[in-house]
């Protein structure tokens, strides 16, 4: 057993440097006899993309992207309260980071470009990168429950990891559920955690802890410790990830503890749409943004916060003889046009 709690064997068979399609891995792609039997009949029972959802999905997703997608039917899709995809939407952030990242794994120049954002985070360069789409830790080190990470885009090579995080319109990161009152069920109305992180016991299933998740095998404090400045033996009122950080914890714990497990060093780039009138853009410029990541400490995880507009612009550099003109265009409208919306 290693330190994050996971036998060295399964690491092994869990990162393993897939062999399969020629421009990006996405667990999604792997022929189906691979997986375990209950994963095998989930993807036999999903049905094919309605056919004019399939034509408005690749009419928002730039076209030499399409081939990161693999098989259409099976890729997560974000979806929408019909269960159905959305990623068709004009303002989508996954059709965004698939326009980017899904061309850079076409890209015969996807090592270079790889090797740019590395030595920006202070990664070693590398020949081996492999870029996945929609990605979740296979091992889930962190233990998570219902609703695990989904890193938008990742990039590994034998010596890194560069988790990415995608936003568009958003108005800042996801929230923890805990402090809210639960929607529905036999426990409906109850809120399994006041906000701060000090010692609780939860109404649902009566365990005590400072952190309902925590108490549910969760290991995110477990690992906070070790990547912010935050003590775990201390009470915090209100808990520093009960807001809007919480998101950006749960990236940064993972790609810590994924690293840490694996032997590798890892970064964390949050991309997001630059624009006057586009929330994010504004958080990132902003006091929180600052402080929040004056939290993490020295030469464990990189935090690097780079519009779409800026890493095209890297990319452009790194391969000034690809086609990149293109998808600047395409990424560019498509932000202008929601400025202008949500200006409007």
């Amino acid at each position: 057993m290693n330190s994050a709690g996971v036998s060295d064997s399964r690491l092994k068979h869990a990162y393993r440097k897939p062999v399969l399609a020629p421009y990006a891995y996405s667990r999604y792609t792997e022929p189906i006899a691979k997986y375990p039997r209950a994963r095998r009949n989930q993807l036999k029972a999903i049905r094919p993309l309605d056919l004019q959802i399939l034509t408005l999905l690749q009419a928002n997703i730039f076209q030499a992207a399409w081939p990161a997608i693999g098989n259409w039917n099976q890729f997560p899709w974000h979806k929408g309260s019909n269960g159905q995809p959305d990623t068709w939407k004009p303002h989508s952030s996954q059709a965004l980071a698939i326009d980017v990242f899904g061309t850079i794994c076409t890209s015969d120049a996807k090592a270079n470009i790889l090797n740019t954002l590395a030595r920006q985070a202070g990664l070693q360069e590398s020949s081996t990168w492999s870029l996945f789409l929609e990605w979740l830790d296979p091992a889930n080190i962190m233990r998570e429950i219902n609703q695990r990470t989904q890193v938008d885009a990742l990039a590994m090579s034998d010596t890194g990891m560069i988790f990415f995080e995608c936003k568009f319109t958003e108005t800042d990161g996801g929230q923890c559920s805990q402090p809210s009152p639960i929607h529905h069920g036999p426990h409906q109305g109850l809120v399994q955690c006041n906000g701060n992180f000090e010692t609780q016991t939860n109404p649902v299933n009566h365990k005590t802890a400072r952190c309902a998740l925590s108490a549910k095998g969760v290991r995110y404090w477990e690992i906070i410790p070790q990547v912010f400045r935050i003590e775990l033996t201390e009470d915090h009122r209100p808990c520093p990830f009960a807001g809007t950080w919480y998101q950006w914890m749960r990236n940064i714990t993972n790609a810590y503890a994924i690293a840490q497990a694996t032997g590798r060093q890892a970064a964390f780039f949050l991309v997001y749409a630059d624009a006057p009138n586009l929330p994010i853009a504004k958080m990132v410029r902003s006091a929180q943004w600052e402080a929040f990541s004056g939290f993490i400490r020295p030469n464990r995880v990189k935090l690097v916060a780079i519009s779409f507009q800026d890493l095209l612009h890297k990319i452009s550099e790194t391969d000034p003889s690809g086609s990149w003109k293109e998808l600047n265009t395409w990424v560019f409208r498509k932000i202008e046009k929601a400025d202008a919306e949500i200006n409007a």
